[in-house]
């Protein structure tokens, strides 16, 4: 048989996801942050402070990023901005790659590449 068409625009998979009612899916096509009304930079929702500009994010309510990961599974090429990863470094072991939003103050990820679910 032929295999489904996917989207390739976040949005389109998102309103999908959205109908369905599935909250488990849902929750994992998005990241809670909180967008830096200083300077507008998406952070980790657990940051005190902007890792941008330093702004206090202690008023800021938490707000919603696509998720990168959740949209190389599903084949999602762009979203708000283009999704692809800078390589930085790569072994048997791990992959490392620049961290997109960099939610966090390191900004990259890390991923085992022996490990499977």
């Amino acid at each position: 048989g032929t295999a489904p068409a996917i989207p390739k625009d976040w949005t389109e998979v998102k309103a999908g996801v959205d109908q369905s009612g599935d909250e488990k899916t849902q929750g994992m096509m998005q990241n809670k942050v909180k967008k830096c009304t200083a300077c507008g930079k998406p952070n980790g929702f657990t940051l005190a402070t902007c890792n941008g500009c330093g702004a206090s994010l202690a008023e800021t309510p938490i707000s919603f990023t696509p998720n990168i990961f959740t949209s190389f599974i599903f084949g999602i090429q762009k979203g708000p901005f283009p999704f692809s990863i800078s390589i930085r470094h790569q072994t048997e072991d791990c992959l490392l790659f620049d961290d997109l939003l960099a939610l966090g103050p390191l900004h990259f990820n890390a991923i085992p590449t022996g490990d499977h679910i």
